[in-house]
């Protein structure tokens, strides 16, 4: 889900697709371990980790859903990506655009793929938090011979939306299948708005809120048309949000493959004083197949000073 930042930050971050990389504003996250126990929310019981491989693999997209800048959520990526099976597999990610395919390219023609690839693809002018959090999933993706493939559509991109909508960023044929006008009831519009405006703080003028739901809605539908056109089997990397089944990319994919089998994980922080499962929504149903449990990565209050500018 994504973090709040500062109000004075937070139109051009949800335009750019920034909600949740708050890596530049934070401590360094404290080291993390791969987590040893999912949550399965329809068996509604805790599965050990070969469990959980087992029950996802014969998924044919496995969607693995993250806090961006926690640690543990990718470690626990990377292994579920090197125990998912399958050959020829594409693995996409939200955190590369089509701007940086032909970088990516270079890198994964170099002898040292993965030490070429941040500086290939231009990572630290991203947005995206430090490169190492994120080493451990690109390696486990090329020590398996997977397919790397950007997800998402160049930030500079997401300005068009509001006004020229969904043609900005997906061909005729996408919106036709994808149908992203229509994803959404009055409900679900308002929860992803409320969800928005929470994020930022509160800070946000209502009026703005219909703007940044549809740039999150254009994000889901594009990050799904790409990933099938990768290929008929793959696992997405991408934030919790999007990896929601009740209205983000699994939806997108349904429209898309109808008889495609879908698995979602997501990884959560711990709160305080909530219990699980009850006061966690990612594990009911509805939001996620299985659900991992971490340490909070330590970051300061994002919405500490704001008014004071």
């Amino acid at each position: 889900m994504p973090h709040r930042i500062p109000a004075a930050f937070a139109i051009r971050a949800v335009i750019l697709g920034l909600c949740g990389l708050v890596a530049a504003c934070s401590g360094t996250p404290r080291e993390g371990s791969v987590p040893a126990r999912y949550w399965s929310v329809a068996g509604e019981q805790w599965l050990a980790t070969d469990d959980l491989a087992t029950a996802v693999a014969d998924a044919d997209y496995l969607l693995l859903g993250e806090i961006h800048d926690n640690a543990a959520h990718h470690l626990g990526q990377a292994d579920l990506l090197r125990r998912f099976p399958g050959e020829n597999l594409a693995v996409g990610f939200e955190q590369l655009d089509s701007a940086q395919a032909a970088g990516l390219d270079a890198a994964l023609a170099s002898d040292d793929p993965l030490a070429a690839l941040p500086d290939a693809v231009a990572w630290a002018d991203a947005g995206w938090p430090p490169w190492g959090l994120y080493e451990p999933v690109f390696a486990a993706a090329l020590e398996r011979g997977r397919r790397i493939v950007p997800l998402s559509f160049p930030r500079r991109e997401a300005f068009a939306i509001a006004e020229a909508g969904y043609d900005a960023v997906l061909p005729p044929e996408a919106i036709a299948a994808l149908d992203p006008a229509g994803v959404l009831d009055a409900a679900a519009q308002a929860v992803l708005e409320r969800e928005l405006a929470d994020a930022h703080c509160g800070k946000l003028p209502a009026s703005m809120l219909p703007a940044m739901a549809k740039v999150q809605v254009a994000r889901d539908a594009h990050m799904a048309w790409r990933q099938v056109h990768a290929g008929e089997r793959g696992v997405l990397v991408l934030g919790a949000g999007h990896a929601r089944r009740d209205r983000a990319v699994p939806r997108f994919l349904e429209r898309l493959r109808p008889e495609a089998r879908i698995a979602v994980v997501v990884f959560v922080e711990r709160r305080p004083d909530a219990t699980f499962p009850d006061d966690y929504p990612e594990a009911q149903p509805g939001f996620a197949d299985f659900v991992a449990v971490t340490a909070a990565a330590e970051r300061p209050d994002p919405c500490a000073g704001i008014g004071e500018h």
